[in-house]
């Protein structure tokens, strides 16, 4: 028998398919080009009132295994000081992948995306971006290059796409249930099992 070759991870394409708010010519799809020297190369939310988001449509489905913030050259009110990272194969059902902050500084950060359940690897379609709050006391969000790393490698992910189809929702949102925040209070209408 031979090894299995781990697969490789890379660059995943996606668009900004939905947005809560943005201001100005702070357009969304500034984020899917990197000039940390630019000033206006970013999302800019029109408020900090909650819920503000991107949700992002990879072009077909993938494991998605980290996410890469660019920032802007210097510091910023508007960088994100905490934010949370949401998957899943449709924008209604998304498992939170990730809880964290951003430095505020100008070097790229990339962490680590949740892409297991039960040592099983589970695809996204969509990744949601929650921003929960900047660097400025009450400044808008601000997000200026987003870079999605993973698998899409068909042989890869079908498998997985098949698991993920027979478990569904049940297994998607056990244990979950206790971490959102009262701000995504629809979900309590699913059932957790």
């Amino acid at each position: 028998w031979t090894m299995a070759v781990a697969p490789e991870s890379r660059v995943l394409t996606f668009s900004v398919f939905k947005w809560s708010s943005y201001s100005s010519t702070y357009l969304p799809e500034n984020i899917l080009v990197d000039k940390p020297n630019d000033q206006s190369s970013r999302w800019s939310s029109e408020s900090n009132y909650p819920p503000q988001f991107l949700i992002l449509k990879l072009e077909r489905p993938a494991i998605v295994q980290s996410i890469t913030f660019g920032k802007y050259e210097k510091t910023h009110v508007c960088n994100l000081k905490k934010f949370k990272v949401f998957g899943g194969m449709s924008e209604e059902n998304m498992t939170e992948l990730l809880s964290s902050g951003l430095k505020n500084d100008y070097n790229k950060e990339t962490f680590t995306l949740k892409h297991k359940i039960d040592e099983q690897m589970f695809p996204c379609r969509f990744v949601k971006i929650v921003p929960l709050m900047s660097w400025g006391p009450s400044f808008n969000f601000s997000i200026w290059y987003i870079e999605l790393h993973g698998i899409e490698d068909p042989d890869v992910v079908q498998p997985c796409l098949n698991w993920y189809s027979k478990v569904g929702l049940s297994l998607d949102f056990r244990g979950v249930g206790q971490k959102w925040e009262s701000g995504f209070a629809f979900l309590r209408n699913i059932s957790f099992e």
